[in-house]
C-alpha cells in the first residue's frame, strides 16, 4: 500500500471526535452477528491527488456513519460497482464522473475470536481490491511489494513507478558557462544517470532523426544520441502553447533557476548586461543568438525583444530568453516530424467500429494508431500520447479516455504547417459550419463557439473560429465511454 493511502487512513481516523466503526479487511473469526446491508454512494474525484483523497476520506467515513446508525460495531465493504456518468459543467461542457456505489456489511463482532479462522474479504479498509495487494501461501498472509506504476516510458516500454516521480531529487548547481551545464549535467551522461540526478522526466520524444529527448518541466530539454546526452535546450518553442500547457510544471525546472555563473543573470537579463559579464562584443547571428564556443562544448544564449513597447520610439532592447549547449561535434538537429494520412484513416474507420460494436473501445483504437512520438505523464497515472502535429491521445486506468485533435502542436517549422486534421469526410480542420450543417443538419446548435455531438460510446465536441456559417472547425475533442 504506497504512502498517500496510509495517510489517508490517518486522514479518515481524524475525520469525527466519535469513535466511529471500523473498516476491517477481513471476516473475524468468530460468531459475529451480520446486521441489515447498507448501500453508500459518492463520486472520486480524481482532478489531483488531493481532490481524491479528501473524496474517497469522505466516502469512507460515510460508510461509518452508516454502519453506526444500524448499530454496528464494525463493517467490511462487501461489492463495489462504478456508474459512469456524462454530465454537463457550470461552462456547458459535457464531463465523465465516475460514480461508486459500495455495498457494506455493517457487523457486531464478539470480544474474542480465532486469528487463525479469520477470512479476507475481497476489499481492503480503503475500498481497494485486496487481490491487488496480498495473496495466501500455505495459510499465512504475505504482503507483496506490488510498486502501482504511473505509466509506460516511450522510450524503453518499462514501467514507470510513482516514486520516480514524487521522490525526485534537488537540482544541484544551477550555474551556467560555456563549459558547464547546470543541474549538475554534463554532456556524455547517458539516460538513466540524468534520470538519477533530476528523477524522471515530465515528458518523452522522439521528434529528431537518431536522437532521443528527456522534458522537464515545459522548457528544459535534453537530447541523447547513441543513449548519450549530447545537448541540453531551455526554450519554449519547440512546443505549440496548446501542448505546452499540458505538460505538468516542475519546481526549480519551471522557476527558471538557472544562472549565468558568476552572476544573478538569469532569464530576462538584457543582452548589455550579458555582454559585460562575459566581456564579449561577439555580433549575436542571424537568430539572435550569442555563440560561445570553450574547449569541448558551444554554448548558445539567445536573446529576443521586449513584448513591452518603448514609448520613446527607439529600438527595443534585447532579453535573454534562452540557451543550448551542446558538444563541439553534434549535428544539427534534423526534425523528424511526418504526416501519416492512413493515420486517420484507421481512426475514422476506428470510430465507426467503436459506434458499431461494443467490444471494440477506445484502447483498441489507441493501437490502430501506432507509435506515438511523444508522451506526457500526467498526474494520477495518466499519461498523453502525441502521434503526430495534431492528434493527442490521453489514456487512463480509472477515467474516460480522451481524443484531442488540434491546429497545430509543435512549434518546429516544417513541412506540417501546412497538414490538416481529418477525423471524417465532413468533420475536418478547415472545415466551414455551413459545409457541417449541410451534411449534418441544420439543427446543429452553436454555444460559446463549440458544436456538441453524441454517439453511443462517446461525446464529440467541435471547436469553431470565425462568426456565423462561414466559422471554421479548429479543433476537436472525443471523450469515449
Amino acid at each position: 500500500m504506497n504512502r498517500c493511502l496510509i495517510a489517508l487512513a490517518s486522514l479518515v481516523a481524524s475525520q469525527s471526535a466519535v469513535a466511529l466503526p471500523p473498516i476491517l479487511d477481513y471476516y473475524p473469526g468468530c460468531d459475529y452477528q451480520a446486521l441489515e446491508v447498507v448501500q453508500v454512494q459518492g463520486e472520486l474525484i480524481r482532478d489531483s491527488e488531493v481532490a481524491y483523497q479528501q473524496s474517497l476520506a469522505s466516502l469512507l467515513n460515510r460508510m461509518q456513519i452508516a454502519a453506526q446508525e444500524k448499530g454496528a460495531n464494525a463493517l467490511i465493504i462487501e461489492d463495489l460497482h462504478i456508474q459512469r456518468r456524462s454530465l454537463l459543467n457550470r461552462s456547458g461542457e459535457r464531463e465523465s464522473r465516475s460514480l461508486y456505489q459500495y455495498q457494506v456489511l455493517p457487523i457486531l463482532s464478539c470480544q474474542e475470536e480465532v486469528l487463525a479462522q479469520r477470512k479476507d474479504s475481497k476489499y481492503d479498509s480503503l475500498g481497494q481490491l485486496r487481490s491487488l495487494y496480498e495473496k495466501k501461501f500455505k495459510g499465512r498472509t504475505t504482503v507483496l511489494a506490488i510498486q502501482k506504476h504511473a505509466g509506460i516510458s516511450l522510450l524503453d516500454g518499462q514501467p514507470i513507478p510513482e516514486t520516480a516521480f514524487f521522490q525526485r531529487p534537488e537540482p544541484e548547481d544551477l550555474a551556467l558557462s560555456v563549459e558547464d551545464a547546470p543541474y549538475d549535467l554534463s554532456l556524455g551522461l547517458n539516460r538513466m544517470q540524468v534520470i538519477d540526478k533530476l528523477g524522471y522526466p515530465s515528458a518523452e520524444f522522439r521528434l529528431f532523426k537518431g536522437v532521443e529527448s528527456l522534458l522537464y518541466g515545459r522548457r528544459h530539454w535534453l537530447h541523447f544520441s547513441d543513449g548519450r546526452l549530447i545537448r541540453i535546450d531551455f526554450t519554449d518553442r519547440l512546443l505549440s502553447y496548446d501542448l505546452l500547457n499540458r505538460v505538468p510544471p516542475l519546481p526549480v525546472f519551471d522557476e527558471f533557476a538557472w544562472h549565468l555563473k558568476d552572476s544573478n543573470l538569469t532569464v530576462n537579463s538584457s543582452l548589455e548586461n550579458v555582454r559585460k559579464l562575459l566581456s564579449t562584443d561577439v555580433p549575436l547571428n542571424a537568430a539572435n543568438e550569442l555563440l560561445l564556443e570553450g574547449k569541448n562544448s558551444r554554448l548558445s544564449l539567445r536573446f529576443d525583444q521586449s513584448h513591452q513597447a518603448d514609448m520613446s520610439g527607439r529600438q527595443r532592447q534585447l532579453y535573454l530568453v534562452g540557451f543550448s549547449i551542446e558538444s563541439l561535434q553534434s549535428q544539427p538537429l534534423s526534425i523528424l516530424l511526418s504526416s501519416d494520412p492512413d493515420r486517420y484513416q484507421k481512426l475514422h474507420q476506428g470510430m465507426e467500429e467503436i459506434s458499431r460494436t461494443d467490444s471494440f473501445g477506445a484502447a483498441d483504437l489507441l493501437v490502430r494508431l501506432g507509435t506515438p512520438i511523444g508522451r506526457v505523464y500526467l498526474q494520477a497515472g495518466r499519461q498523453l500520447d502525441v502521434f503526430d502535429n495534431h492528434l493527442l491521445f490521453e489514456a487512463s486506468g480509472t477515467a474516460a479516455s480522451r481524443l484531442y485533435m488540434q491546429e497545430s502542436l509543435f512549434g518546429l517549422a516544417s513541412d506540417l504547417e501546412h497538414s490538416r486534421w481529418k477525423l471524417t469526410d465532413n468533420i475536418h480542420q478547415g472545415q466551414r459550419l455551413s459545409a457541417l450543417k449541410k451534411s449534418l443538419g441544420d439543427h446543429l446548435y452553436v454555444e460559446n463557439h463549440g458544436i456538441n455531438l453524441s454517439g453511443k460510446r462517446y461525446d464529440l465536441k467541435l471547436f469553431l473560429e470565425g462568426e456565423g456559417n462561414m466559422a471554421q472547425v479548429l479543433a476537436a475533442e472525443v471523450v469515449f465511454y
